[in-house]
């Protein structure tokens, strides 16, 4: 190991924190442990980033705080310095007037009055702001020693509400063809659209994939997806016998979810019949006899095709 090895006579200790080899010597006899919490004590006096806390994911257009947790140990601060992709940005010197110093780079608008030498505010997010942030830490002379943390952020952009579902009736009788679709917000990237039937993906023959919808501001992204299947008996379930069907917009492999849930009730008689029926209901106290009989004949014709239906 570089920095130290243990001898008969004692530790010989290097490293960047210190100017010179330091020889502890315990004789042979003292246990090795003993050297190895001296070592680890000299070390912790050197200077370290502890962590840089930077969000995986942002909201186009918002803000968002970027921390860098550090320690200097016996030494003094020299300087804090921010980075995207390699280029500096922003930097603190305690020692300097002013103390802080804006680079101009492209997607980075820092809000100053939420900066110091720990934290900095980055406002108004573009797609731009996207890249590889570091934090760089270094100490005053004469040691003149630096270190550096990175993490990374993609900004993409939220849609501003959850899916939107047409077309999907709230009641349905076994046999009935349930049909409709789901339209996303816009987005950026694209969105993944999927429906679940009572909690399990729908399969691709009961989906439709439309053509996705480019919108200029951005440029954003909208999508739609569409579902079509036969109601069957097993679709009603619980105790109120209710079709649970969900459509789901996700983004980044679905790591981020939006949803639209409806709840679709049983109906002992099909949606034809129902809408013959009330339309009968409507005209019962007409005067028009023969409206009255085509009505009826309408309702038993699509009462026996959906016994038909049924049945097969």
């Amino acid at each position: 190991m570089k920095n130290s090895f243990p001898s008969r006579s004692g530790l010989l200790v290097r490293g960047p924190h210190m100017d010179r080899p330091l020889n502890i010597s315990f004789g042979s006899t003292k246990p090795t442990i003993i050297r190895i919490i001296i070592y680890f004590f000299i070390v912790t006096l050197a200077l370290k980033i502890i962590d840089v806390l930077v969000p995986r994911y942002a909201d186009l257009k918002q803000s968002v705080k970027l921390e860098c947790n550090f320690d200097v140990g016996h030494d003094k601060l020299y300087s804090v310095k921010w980075y995207k992709d390699d280029h500096e940005f922003y930097r603190f010197v305690p020692e300097d007037r002013p103390t802080i110093q804006v680079f101009h780079l492209p997607g980075i608008i820092l809000d100053l009055s939420h900066c110091n030498m720990r934290k900095i505010k980055l406002s108004n997010l573009t797609l731009q702001t996207s890249g590889i942030y570091r934090c760089e830490v270094s100490t005053d002379g004469p040691k003149f020693e630096m270190v550096f943390k990175s993490a990374n952020m993609n900004v993409l952009a939220y849609p501003e509400e959850n899916p939107l579902i047409e077309g999907v009736l709230n009641r349905y009788a076994v046999g009935d063809l349930l049909s409709g679709n789901c339209t996303s917000s816009k987005s950026y990237p694209q969105p993944l659209m999927t429906w679940y039937v009572n909690g399990v993906q729908a399969s691709n023959n009961q989906m439709e994939n439309y053509p996705v919808m480019v919108n200029p501001e951005g440029p954003l992204y909208s999508k739609a997806v569409g579902i079509r299947f036969k109601v069957e008996k097993d679709h009603f379930q619980g105790p109120n016998e209710e079709l649970d069907l969900t459509c789901e917009a996700s983004l980044i492999q679905e790591q981020l979810k939006w949803r639209k849930m409806i709840v679709i009730q049983s109906l002992t008689q099909s949606y034809t019949e129902n809408m013959f029926l009330e339309k009968y209901r409507n005209n019962i106290n007409t005067i028009n006899p023969g409206k009255h009989i085509s009505t009826l004949v309408a309702l038993f014709v699509a009462s026996f095709t959906h016994m038909i239906v049924h049945e097969t």
